[in-house]
């Protein structure tokens, strides 16, 4: 992780799994079953003051495959 630059967070939903990668590393994997549609977005949870979300871009893309590697 880049603490004072940009980072590409990447999600890709295989349900019920969501693989995440930062920088197109894998950080890992989390079953979600209680969601099967919905939206789409990112958000901050408790964050620090004077310490805002910056978000340069965001794309949405469907695919059945990985964008990178699943160890």
């Amino acid at each position: 992780i880049l603490p004072f630059g940009w980072n590409k967070l990447t999600v890709w939903s295989h349900p019920p799994f969501f693989h995440f990668w930062i920088n197109e590393v894998y950080l890992g994997g989390y079953q979600l079953s209680t969601f099967e549609e919905g939206y789409v977005g990112i958000g901050v949870y408790m964050n620090a003051p004077y310490s805002p979300l910056l978000v340069d871009y965001a794309t949405l893309k469907y695919s059945d495959t990985a964008p990178y590697t699943i160890p």
